[in-house]
């Protein structure tokens, strides 16, 4: 994201947060929300009333200005995002920085060399080569000892959701020490009569095999999972060359075996990487400290990463927990957080079953989503300066773009097949500055999709598309609607 673009949200839209501009508590727009009369417009004709909840609210006078089916549970896909970093800037801290430590046990070059995760969500190849570096300048060309990984076990997953394809880029392993979003790129390149195809980085124990066959009709994936291990098979590629990226399976053996080739580029020599029985090195070599959080939240908002909000709901519920907690559980701890948190409002059909959304089990009402919203902004300086600007920044660049639209909303969007949704705050031609939150859930479809034998196929994929295409058009519709007419 350009900060340089950001900052023209200082000067276009008030970065005070709703608690300093209103002199309000988290009580009172909970007792307003929860108190207000169930005033329903009609819902749009594109869409069915079934399908879809929102409520515009205005935070300054506290009044529901419009809503539909507010108290209706439906998925929030992405938007989940908004109540984990929410929590995690209010309790930990906007300053707040994850650590990776590099240590050993023993003695220097002979001992055990301990690679330490602390679920830093955005540790980066760079940092990696920072703590080789410092390693460097104490061991010269050669650790002659063993070479560990370490994190918490119960972190350690080979996908965030296990219903969601096993090839997709952005379901991929977690664990406490976690790499570049745990992805690898596929190229390949066709040659006279075959096809060339590699993986970079190439490691050890990612294997990849070429099949001499083209996706097709019912199954229209191009890389499929071999099933164990690191392994993959590549369809014969319709285009002449290409990259993709596919999911680690092994996130700590993949930081691990990173950590080693970028080693031996330099002309050091690290014995393979083996799992640590315990994360703890009697001695530190060097430590990498993360941005602080706030700048790691503006980062997942703008590109909706699933590995870095789940990191930062592992390491938040760890940190309050005093004990690490598994995703599901995590999860539980966020949703009892918030019902905690706010009493008085109706909680009704809320679920969670992890933080980035990337399911179909987690449930939320627009009422329970906007309130999330408003509590997240009363961090210091307001969850809103680190939302996505309508026609200007990533994840809202194509969304609202019109002349008479940009600039207009700050929101964060979310969607998976058959659930779109949108939470922030809009500005309309009044000057008034208003909060929402909007979903449309066609549950039945993503009920019907997901048993289907047939959903890999060009078909299904293509209805689904169609439909989030649809109806994000329809979500944006009522958006628009709302800078006009208020």
């Amino acid at each position: 994201m350009r900060r340089s673009r950001n900052s023209i949200l200082v000067i276009l839209l008030s970065s005070i947060s709703f608690f300093a501009a209103c002199g309000k508590s988290s009580a009172a727009f909970e007792k307003q929300l929860s108190e207000a009369a169930l005033r329903p417009v009609a819902a749009p004709a594109s869409v069915a009333p079934e399908t879809i909840g929102y409520v515009l609210f205005d935070p300054a006078t506290g009044t529901v200005v419009e809503e539909f089916n507010r108290r209706l549970p439906l998925i929030p896909a992405s938007t989940t995002k908004v109540l984990t970093l929410g929590l995690a800037l209010r309790d930990l801290g906007t300053d707040y920085r994850f650590k990776t430590t590099l240590g050993y046990n023993g003695d220097l070059k002979t001992g055990d060399l301990v690679l330490s995760g602390g679920e830093d969500p955005e540790l980066r190849v760079r940092d990696l080569l920072s703590l080789l570096g410092q390693l460097q300048s104490r061991i010269g060309t050669e650790w002659t000892g063993r070479f560990y990984y370490a994190g918490e076990p119960l972190f350690a997953r080979d996908r965030i959701d296990e219903s969601m394809e096993a090839e997709a880029a952005y379901n991929p392993a977690l664990g406490s020490l976690s790499l570049d979003s745990n992805i690898i790129y596929l190229r390949w390149k066709k040659t006279k009569g075959s096809s060339e195809a590699h993986l970079v980085p190439s490691l050890p124990g990612i294997d990849l095999s070429l099949l001499n066959k083209e996706p097709g009709e019912e199954d229209e994936r191009e890389v499929l999972y071999a099933g164990q291990g690191e392994g993959w098979l590549l369809r014969k590629p319709k285009q002449p060359e290409g990259m993709r990226a596919v999911p680690v399976k092994d996130a700590g053996l993949f930081t691990g075996r990173v950590f080693q080739r970028l080693a031996a580029t330099r002309g050091v020599r690290i014995p393979d990487p083996q799992p640590a029985t315990t994360p703890d090195a009697d001695r530190t070599l060097a430590v990498h400290e993360s941005r602080p959080l706030e700048a790691i939240a503006e980062q997942i908002l703008a590109t909706s990463d699933n590995v870095m909000t789940e990191l930062v709901l592992l390491h938040l519920a760890k940190k309050e927990s005093s004990r690490p907690l598994p995703l599901h559980e995590a999860a539980t701890f966020l949703e009892n957080q918030y019902r905690s948190r706010m009493p008085g409002l109706d909680w009704t059909g809320f679920q969670l079953r992890n933080g980035s959304g990337l399911t179909s089990a987690n449930r939320i009402t627009a009422e329970q989503l906007l309130a999330s919203l408003l509590y997240a902004d009363s961090i210091n300086g307001g969850i809103e300066r680190l939302l996505p600007i309508g026609g200007w920044t990533q994840g809202m660049m194509g969304r609202l773009n019109r002349p008479d639209e940009a600039f207009r909303v700050v929101a964060k969007a979310g969607g998976i097949y058959y659930s779109v949704s949108l939470t922030g705050f809009v500005y309309p031609k009044s000057g008034r500055r208003l909060a929402f939150a909007i979903m449309i859930t066609d549950l039945n479809r993503r009920k019907a999709y997901e048993s289907a034998n047939d959903k890999l196929s060009r078909r299904k994929s293509n209805e689904a598309r169609m439909w989030m295409m649809q109806n994000r058009e329809a979500l944006d519709g009522i958006v628009s609607s709302w800078i006009s007419r208020y």
